[in-house]
This record gives structure tokens, sequence and C-alpha cells, in this order.
């Protein structure tokens, strides 16, 4: 269970984690792993999140959990193999605010227009026009 941002998850994780969010894990572990009985690997970057979400899980009930030493870093460090791509997304990903630059041409062009519309004060038109009272 990688618990890292999902960012960092797609650029590389331990082959076969999973993907949670880290601050909505008490919310969402329920329903990815019923079986408080069964092992569970945390990982992050650097394990310092794993850590916690450990001390998390152990709190919810979840006796057979340990995390990985060292986080992702320490496993690709040690030579072994990472995998790419957010593939095993059990949670919404929506933890990171990509860059428009990030999202692609079209919606980099879009905030460029955008921002080309901001006032001195960084106030949209939209934001000017006057608000119609209740």
């Amino acid at each position: 269970l990688d618990v890292d941002q999902s960012d960092a998850y797609a650029r590389g994780h331990v082959p076969g984690a999973g993907w949670l969010c880290r601050s909505r894990l008490e919310l969402t572990i329920g329903a990815v792993a019923p079986d408080r009985a069964r092992p569970v690997v945390v990982t992050c970057g650097d394990g310092l999140a794993s850590t916690l979400a450990a001390a998390t899980l152990a709190a919810l009930g979840y006796p057979a959990v340990a995390v990985l030493d060292g986080g992702t870093r320490a496993w690709a460090e040690a030579g072994r193999p990472l995998e790419r791509g957010a593939t095993r997304l059990l949670d919404e990903p929506d933890d990171v605010v990509p860059k428009p630059y990030e999202r692609g041409r079209e919606a980099m062009e879009r905030y460029l227009r955008w921002e080309e519309h901001l006032d001195d004060e960084g106030r949209s038109p939209h934001e000017l026009l006057p608000r119609a009272r209740p």
C-alpha cells in the first residue's frame, strides 16, 4: 500500500502496490482492505508518511502492518524494479493539483487566455462584475 502523493506514485512505485491518499486513509481503508487480519505493507517515498499510516492502521485494528524500511526510494536504490504509472489507484487521485503545463497544450492555452484577462490586481473579468444582492 503506497501512501505517497499520487504524482510520486505514478512516477514509480513498488510493483503491485496500490495507492491510497494518506489524508483520507481512515475513511477509505475499510473499503479496500476489509479483511483486517490480512498483512499490509505500507510504503511512501522515504518511509515517513508510511510510518504514520502504519500507526493509523494499527489503531484502526489492522494487527499485521509493516513499513517498507526506507520507503520506495530505498527499494529503488537497492536495485529493485519500480512500476510506473497510475496503475492501481484505490482512491481518487485529487491530492495534487497538476500545473497547467502538466495537463497538456489545450489546458496550458486555456490558462494563458485566462491570465491575459486579469487586471492589475489579479482579478478576472468575472470577479469585476457587479454582484446581485440577495
